[in-house]
């Protein structure tokens, strides 16, 4: 895909980087997570570099032919199978309520939804996921979710290419 970036900006942006890569550490500990407000991304992986931070991770079965149990079975064996994912299942925080930022610090909290809720490690369940509405899950946890979008909201539609 091609950008209108021009290239003096890549030391900019490399800065930029550095300076948003821990953005956690100025946040204080004793503040839920529920009162952040926390700019989303996909394929963040920086912990051990990063022990301030901490990753929130949404999963979901979505857009998958598999049935539930074996989107269980699969996700259960990813976890016991090395090294990798035994260290990921000791990095998820082990608790299924809203923590402080002091809690997970260096840590994977997981939210489950839908047919993500039965997999084998703690997470909060999102029963349900309508946006900019109130819900409380089995667990007695209430929860909110702003999670709208709409690409047509962009401006300039010509840059949305599709794959």
């Amino acid at each position: 895909m091609e950008t209108n970036i021009p290239t003096d900006w890549e030391p900019r942006l490399s800065f930029f980087r550095f300076l948003t890569a821990d953005w956690m550490k100025y946040v204080i500990d004793d503040i839920y997570i529920s009162n952040m407000s926390i700019p989303g991304t996909h394929e963040s992986w920086f912990l051990e570099e990063h022990p301030t931070e901490a990753i929130l991770m949404c999963i979901n079965q979505e857009k998958s032919d598999c049935s539930g149990d074996e989107f269980f079975n699969c996700f259960k064996n990813e976890l016991e199978k090395n090294e990798g994912g035994r260290r990921f299942q000791s990095r998820i925080f082990q608790n299924n309520q809203i923590p402080k930022l002091r809690d997970i610090r260096g840590k994977i909290l997981i939210f489950k939804r839908k047919g993500a809720i039965k997999l084998p490690c703690s997470g909060i369940r999102l029963d349900e996921f309508d946006n900019n509405k109130e819900h409380t899950n089995a667990d007695g946890v209430s929860y909110g979710v702003q999670d709208w979008y709409d690409l047509n909201t962009l401006g300039d539609k010509d840059l949305i290419q599709k794959k």
